[in-house]
């Protein structure tokens, strides 16, 4: 079992009370278990200190802003879809929310400062089209987040794509600089804070956002439902980062 690591001072993470495992939240969990790691351990990151080109990483860095850029707006969204006095402990799901947002908010401009080793300004960010490949898991999560139930939005947003990422920049955290060395590119710190401020994120994380599903998710219909819009987010999820190695 991989070591729980200290959370960051400044993640601003709202810790939810977590609950102990139920049959639903196991059944959630074991479906989307597969597409789970096929992203965290995707060849993008597997591969990325030995083979990663440049080309690479200006497409994934570009092709992925639109998500990370709306990404805080996406859980503002989920946030005024949740009534306080709904049900038990949407209160508590609502505080999670809007702690959770102040630290989104940040990580669009530590996106961009990635750029900065591969010759990237901030207006190549906000010009750039993804390719269709990559925009569809954007379109299918905006989709989710207005049309689908909170339980959902949830596990495709925060559970799937917040979880995974968590896990493969882990491995980035090493590789990125050790990649970057390789290349003779010149970085520092400042290029870097986006992959080591979700790098150091702890397991709680993933946790609590299954928590915000249970909570919202609480008979087999609405669980499996949860459980799809997870897998179908980790398959665009895949597919996109498929596309960024085609560069």
């Amino acid at each position: 079992m991989t070591p729980r690591r200290k959370r960051l001072p400044d993640a601003g993470r709202a810790a939810l009370q977590l609950t102990a495992p139920t049959a639903l939240s196991e059944r959630f969990v074991a479906a989307q278990r597969e597409r789970f790691q096929a992203v965290a351990e995707h060849a993008y990151f597997t591969r990325f200190g030995a083979e990663a080109t440049p080309a690479q990483m200006r497409k994934a860095l570009l092709g992925f802003y639109p998500l990370i850029e709306a990404f805080p707006r996406w859980m503002g969204t989920v946030l005024s879809r949740i009534d306080a006095g709904e049900r038990p402990r949407a209160a508590e799901a609502r505080d999670w929310y809007v702690r959770n947002i102040t630290v989104e908010e940040r990580h669009r401009e530590w996106w961009i400062d990635c750029g900065i080793p591969l010759g990237l300004s901030p207006d190549d960010f906000t010009r750039h089209r993804p390719p269709a490949a990559m925009e569809a898991h954007q379109h299918f999560l905006f989709h989710v987040v207005h049309e689908g139930s909170v339980a959902e939005a949830a596990a495709a947003l925060n559970y799937a794509v917040e979880g995974a990422t968590g896990q493969w920049a882990r491995r980035m955290r090493t590789a990125a600089r050790a990649r970057f060395q390789a290349l003779g590119l010149r970085f520092d710190d400042r290029a870097l804070r986006w992959v080591d401020a979700h790098a150091g994120y702890d397991d709680a994380h993933p946790a609590e956002a299954l928590e915000v599903v249970k909570i919202f998710a609480t008979d087999e219909a609405s669980m499996a439902q949860a459980a799809e819009a997870a897998v179908r987010s980790l398959e665009y999820y895949a597919m996109a980062l498929d596309e960024a190695l085609r560069a």
